[in-house]
């Protein structure tokens, strides 16, 4: 889009400020990985500098891993307004030490930025990084994955994969938002 959409205005908020105020609901710490970490500043979001720089969202899961003292993180990207709290919910429920990763597939298409990752899966991804693969879906063929299946996932909703990489996206998300398709 050439701007910054995490301050995307959604309705009276920011795009960041809707996926925050959804995760609060769940989460008590909610963190943003950037390269840019001072644009947040004034935000009172806590904040995360990349580990490594221009490594798109591969490095920023890293990050996320390296820099959180908990077992297991949910990963979200910023540009996602519909978050189903439900959803996330589910598969927290779905955590086992047995899996590295819990990912949503959702119309035949992995969703690695509305997932969950293990501490199990941070040197696997920083070898990734390393090697200059950052395909974060190359990756869930060698860790332990839980995919949530479509048939669990409708039950949740259906806008809730829905990102805004273009401007035609962006008219989309608020004509979604004003239908009030974005309340879960």
């Amino acid at each position: 889009m050439g701007k910054n959409k995490s301050f995307l205005n959604i309705g009276s908020s920011f795009l960041l400020d809707v996926i925050i105020k959804k995760l609060k609901r769940i989460f008590n710490d909610i963190y943003v990985v950037t390269d840019k970490p001072f644009l947040y500043h004034k935000t009172g979001i806590n904040c995360l500098s990349d580990i490594f720089t221009e490594r798109g969202p591969l490095g920023g899961i890293y990050t996320a891993l390296e820099l959180i003292d908990l077992n297991y993180i949910f990963v979200f990207a910023c540009d996602m307004p519909f978050l189903s709290t439900q959803l996330i919910n589910y598969m927290i429920e779905k955590i086992d030490k047995r899996y590295d990763a819990i990912v949503p597939l959702y119309k035949r298409q992995i969703e690695p930025l509305h997932a969950i990752y293990a501490q199990s899966s941070k040197d696997t991804i920083r070898d990734y990084i390393i090697q200059n693969r950052l395909s974060v879906h190359s990756l869930f063929s060698k860790f332990s994955t839980l995919y949530v299946k479509e048939k669990d996932i409708k039950a949740f909703g259906s806008n809730m994969f829905f990102n805004v990489n273009t401007t035609d996206d962006y008219k989309e998300a608020l004509a979604i938002n004003k239908g009030d398709g974005a309340k879960n």
